[in-house]
């Protein structure tokens, strides 16, 4: 699963994760629409007809988003008991939900240990590519360039300098160049 699909799933189910100075908490939980919850079930309930198979995913899923809510500082038990007594007041629970709510778990299992990789590669992007603010002064002297003060880059790169003493010319140059003027066009 991709980044995007994975930050689509973060919500509200405890998780913890080795972070400088010790460990980090936070709160995940991985939400189902109908549809993942279909194409999740699918493959484990071939040659069962397809409108079983999508009623039994769909609520797999409802029951799913009942369970998220326990032990949730922000919803009282009251109302996620009535979720969840809601859900199972539409008859009981049978083989093929229990198995459709297996498959969501043991997805979810998979999300949640893919996290601290996810948060590590973030942080560490941005340690990489953004050290004492690069980006944000890289951006400035871009702006330079394009408010067309200067006749030449070399001249741009020079009253960057001046204006920013926290940078050297090459590097004021680099920002200036064509691979990262299209990087900012695009």
């Amino acid at each position: 699963m991709d980044k995007k699909a994975l930050a689509k799933h973060l919500a509200t189910t405890p998780l913890q994760f080795k972070h400088k100075g010790g460990l980090s908490h936070a709160r995940l939980h991985v939400s189902y629409d109908a549809d993942e919850a279909l194409a999740l079930l699918k493959p484990v309930a071939d040659g069962l007809p397809s409108d079983v198979v999508s009623a039994t995913a769909a609520r797999a899923s409802r029951i799913w988003a009942a369970l998220s809510d326990v032990g949730s500082a922000y919803v009282p038990l009251d109302e996620t008991l009535a979720a969840i007594n809601q859900e199972l007041g539409n008859g009981p629970i049978d083989a093929l939900t229990l198995i459709s709510m297996c498959t969501l778990a043991h997805n979810a299992a998979q999300l949640q240990a893919q996290l601290p990789s996810i948060m590590k590669g973030v942080s560490g992007s941005d340690k990489r590519h953004n050290q004492n603010g690069s980006r944000e002064r890289g951006t400035q002297i871009q702006a330079m360039w394009h408010a067309k003060e200067y006749p030449t880059k070399t001249k741009c790169a020079e009253a960057a300098i001046e204006k920013y003493p926290d940078i050297d010319f090459e590097a004021a140059l680099e920002w200036l160049s064509p691979k990262k003027l299209k990087k900012v066009q695009d």
